[in-house]
This record gives C-alpha cells, structure tokens and sequence, in this order.
C-alpha cells in the first residue's frame, strides 16, 4: 500500500491530498476486493475492517483527491492517441440578435393591463 501524500496548509489546517495515480489505485483494489453494487451484512462488516486498516488522513486524501479529479474533468496527453485534440464546446443558444438602431424615447402605447389606478 503506496501512501505518497501531500500536504497543504490551509489556513490553520493541514489537508492531505493523495497523487491521482493513488487515488486510481486504491480505487480499483477497492472495486477488485469488494465487487457488486448490494452487499450483504458480513460484506459491509469485511468492507468495514478492510477501510480501518488505513489512517483516516490517507482516506479523506483520497476522497479529496478523487473529487479534485472529477470536477477537473478528463484531461488530454500526448500519450492518449486517440484523442489529438480537444471536443468541440457544446452548442448552445444563440445570442440574442440586437438592432443597430435603438429607440430611446418612450413607448408610444402603454401595454394592455397597465393602467395606473389614481
């Protein structure tokens, strides 16, 4: 068990934060000891056992960093052929067309049901 941390000083805290390549692994030994969605009683117990044999800093370092890795999003290498260049950004609304000539002035009729009431 790699347990290549870093620490930051946040204020008057000091986060852990695990490499990505940790993060992965220990996410996939996780996912290799303890497969299937529903667990029964002894298997969350097993579970259980197995997250208490690592240091509580180690796993919010993962947690950490497993999130920091979702919200950034995929990220594009030179070693990933497939994918040479970025997606197109998604289509989206158009903007609104404005006119090059804008009426300054007020408005020549008053809209149905805005009456002022005296």
């Amino acid at each position: 068990m790699a347990k290549k941390t870093e620490k930051f000083k946040v204020g008057k805290f000091k986060l852990v934060i695990a490499s990505s390549n940790d993060a992965l692994s220990f996410v996939k030994t996780l996912q290799e000891k303890f497969p299937g969605r529903t667990r029964s009683l002894e298997e969350k117990k097993r579970l259980r056992k197995y997250l208490a044999g690592y240091d509580a800093d180690y796993l919010r370092g993962i947690a950490r960093r497993v999130l920091i890795d979702v919200v950034r999003g995929p990220r594009l290498t030179p070693a990933d052929p497939g994918k040479s260049s970025p997606p197109p950004p998604a289509a989206g609304r158009k903007g609104r067309q404005t006119s090059t000539t804008r009426q300054t002035g007020p408005k020549t009729r008053a809209r149905a049901g805005s009456e002022r009431k005296r």
